[in-house]
């Protein structure tokens, strides 16, 4: 999954978690899965009631840039193939989903089309229609959001009805990961308008009806409700085994929260770390529990005169106590780390440990360079004080406590922190354009070891937000991209991460660990930090049950 994203949504044996609770499905790294089912047990029949957050902005995937509508339009338009979440063991590997075999040969992908795979109203998926994806993926007009992931695809040739050829401009490491990241689509359904016509479209309806997937829509109402059945064209003839799928769109964590606790929705993904000892003493839902893909960091503008010398950067992640954070606002459901790649990412250097919390050295590193306290205490220097902006948006309680946090922590020093909350889309204008002397953020990370976006020179109009400039970190990083074999790939990235370390463009706070919570009724259930529904169409409820 090459997807980056802004969130605003370890040792491998020690997880800063607490005890494990009796109604806590507890998953090593990635993927938590209650699997201690009896096949006698297995019935078809039943319905989930699931919350979104969001409406669906779109049943066409490549107008649609939400996160909530890419969970529906999996059910409906599955993937070429399904990415296995095992990508701490090396980069991720990938099964049969709607291709069901495939050949890598130098530059070339050839890709087969399940014989058997079939729209739901009996026109058969081909090699048009994944052409036909290709061309909606990069064409300007269309405009989708992720579509760099179709870049050095070159082409895409037909061979016959089940069979198409991927052509690359050149041979890189993840060929597969692009060959699999975009859904096909339809061509004698969305077809009938040109791609310019697309975003001119009232509403997708009949497109909506139309899957190849383990479910259809039967009904929906836009911010309301999107009802699911089953597709009777499923490839699988045993599948899907719940009778109904229904999303509900409810707007925010809490009420989310409170309708699960009330019965009317049966899961929640991301349950607020507060509420998990409400919810494990509740007894009717089982708690899945992994590390997730993102950390939790501040960012320094290197371009800011506070913050040009590395050493003043280290003295800010030194003042900071990592450890309180996550007691505080994550309850120990969350782990101070120290990189960008990862914990759980098979490039992570598990060697390098996090500054400890030490204030004194943090002061003794700032008096070196020329700082020291003034008539009220805060640091000056050539006649300035040592103060800045520090900001975040607004409506994230835990990541406003943090910023207050910090600052608290930095006054210990002298350091004068003015925290800053802003409206998200003018927040995140501001840290596109290097505005912000320095920020409270997160990011979701794609399981492609890829940290060109983030801490690149050449990314500074990209999500190098903070400007950091390395000229050995920038070969590093081309190098690492590149790389197929895996063992060289590990010692270049670890040698990133270790001029990251000795940097500090960010302070890494924290690890959190998701908490996906699902009633206890449903089995076969498996959750992974790639998608909470990674097998919904397996799900069952036993007849004693229904």
């Amino acid at each position: 999954m090459r997807l980056l994203a802004v969130v605003f949504v370890l040792s491998l044996l020690a997880i800063a978690a607490p005890p494990k609770h009796a109604n806590e499905i507890r998953g090593e790294l990635s993927t938590a899965e209650r699997m201690d089912f009896k096949p006698d047990d297995v019935a078809r029949g039943g319905r989930v009631i699931l919350p979104l957050l969001s409406n669906i902005d779109s049943f066409n995937p490549y107008l649609s840039s939400s996160v909530d509508a890419d969970q529906v339009h999996g059910l409906l338009f599955p993937l070429p193939l399904r990415e296995n979440a095992d990508y701490h063991k090396g980069p991720p590997t990938f099964s049969a989903l709607l291709v069901d075999r495939w050949e890598v040969k130098g530059t070339t992908i050839t890709m087969h089309i399940r014989d058997s795979a079939t729209w739901s109203d009996g026109v058969p998926v081909t090699s048009e229609d994944a052409r036909y994806s290709w061309q909606a993926a990069r064409d300007k007009d269309v405009a989708w959001v992720n579509t760099s992931i179709v870049d050095r695809i070159t082409d895409v040739e037909i061979v016959d009805p089940k069979t198409y050829v991927l052509h690359y401009e050149l041979e890189y490491p993840d060929m597969l990961m692009d060959a699999k990241d975009w859904r096909i689509i339809p061509k004698h359904v969305f077809g009938k308008a040109t791609f310019k016509q697309w975003k001119d479209q009232e509403d997708w309806d009949a497109a909506s009806k139309i899957s190849c997937g383990p479910y259809m829509v039967e009904s929906y109402k836009p911010n309301e409700e999107f009802i699911l059945v089953p597709n009777p064209k499923y490839w699988d003839k045993d599948l899907p085994r719940l009778s109904k799928v229904i999303f509900r769109v409810i707007n925010s964590q809490q009420t989310q929260f409170d309708a699960l606790l009330s019965g009317e929705v049966d899961a929640m993904q991301s349950v607020k770390p507060k509420d998990v000892k409400r919810l494990l003493a509740d007894g009717r839902y089982f708690l899945y529990t992994f590390l997730s893909r993102s950390y939790g960091y501040v960012g320094w503008n290197c371009e800011h005169p506070l913050f040009r010398d590395p050493a003043v950067r280290r003295a800010m992640t030194l003042a900071i106590d990592r450890e309180n954070i996550v007691e505080s606002f994550f309850y120990g459901w969350a782990k101070v780390t120290a990189s960008p790649i990862i914990s759980s990412m098979w490039a992570c250097d598990q060697s390098i440990a996090p500054y400890d919390f030490d204030p004194d050295k943090a002061s003794e590193i700032l008096a070196s360079l020329g700082w020291n306290r003034g008539a009220d205490g805060i640091l000056e220097k050539d006649g300035k004080r040592f103060e800045f902006y520090m900001s975040t948006n607004t409506g994230n309680e835990i990541r406003e406590g943090i910023l207050q946090l910090v600052k608290a922590n930095l006054k210990e020093i002298g350091v004068e922190v003015k925290p800053r909350l802003m409206d998200f889309n003018a927040w995140h204008e501001n840290l596109k354009e290097g505005k912000e002397d320095a920020w409270v953020g997160a990011w979701f990370v794609a399981t492609k070891v890829d940290e060109k976006p983030t801490f690149h020179s050449a990314s500074t109009e990209a999500f190098n937000y903070g400007r950091w400039k390395n000229p050995k970190a920038d070969e590093l990083i081309d190098r690492g991209r590149e790389e197929s074999d895996r063992e060289k790939a590990i010692a270049i990235w670890k040698e990133f991460q270790r001029i990251f370390h000795e940097e500090q463009p960010y302070s890494i706070l924290y690890e959190p660990i998701s908490l996906d919570a699902v009633n206890k009724k449903f089995q076969c259930v498996r959750i992974n930090s790639l998608d909470m529904y990674d097998n919904l169409h397996e799900w069952f409820i036993p007849k004693a049950q229904q």
